[in-house]
């Protein structure tokens, strides 16, 4: 098991409700890569899709038995309202709402991802469940900085200032941290980079990302 703890996150997260594929999101968003995430998943237990796509014999014979059903309903509409006008018929059951709605469900963050204590006026920036963070030499991973943000509103315009990166290069646009490394012999196996983010309300918060390279 090459991270016991990210399985024991991830059964967590489960437990608690989380589908599997925003877990799976919060992952990738971290770091991880495709691979190692689909194995940390079945490690903790998730199964795997085993659906199977439909061939194309069987898609020509639902779209053959999709058009007949077409033409059936077309064919009788004609005949009925031909022959068969209905009458009398009351402005309340034109009007009917349909007895069955559907709802929008959105899932929260894992309130988990955040293990700094937060004041309630602060941003509450936090990268305690990603950190130490794993780039292999001469590579490079993007990180969507809004998901280690507990308090910021959405459509909030967000300043981040970068600190600590030596050969690390770090670009910052749109909330979303491109960290490349550059493959020098001096560098050192392990970074720490400070993030510090300002409102528009001018609050202030700020964490260090411990990046450790291989």
């Amino acid at each position: 098991m090459a991270y016991p703890e990210t399985t024991e996150y991830i059964k967590k997260q489960l437990k608690e409700g989380f589908s599997p594929e925003r877990i799976k999101k919060a992952l990738l968003d971290a770091g991880y890569l495709p691979e190692v995430v689909d194995s940390l998943m079945k490690e903790a237990g998730v199964k795997e899709d085993t659906k199977k796509s439909t061939s194309g014999i069987e898609k020509v014979l639902l779209k053959d038995i999709a058009i007949g059903v077409i033409l059936l309903l077309v064919v009788g509409g004609f005949v009925y309202f031909s022959f068969f006008k209905p009458e009398n018929l009351e402005e309340k059951e034109m009007l009917a709402p349909a007895e069955h709605t559907s709802e929008q469900v959105v899932e929260e963050e894992p309130k988990s991802f955040f293990k700094k204590e937060i004041e309630g006026n602060d941003i509450g920036v936090d990268f305690s469940h990603i950190s130490p963070l794993k780039l292999r030499k001469g590579s490079s991973i993007i990180i969507d900085l809004t998901n280690y943000i507990k308090n910021a509103e959405k459509d909030d315009k967000l300043r981040w200032v970068r600190s600590g990166h030596r050969c690390i290069e770090v670009i910052i646009r749109d909330s979303k941290a491109t960290l490349k490394h550059n493959d020098i012999a001096s560098c050192p196996s392990t970074e720490n980079i400070k993030f510090q983010v300002i409102d528009t309300n001018k609050r202030t918060d700020s964490d260090i990302l411990v990046v450790k390279v291989y």
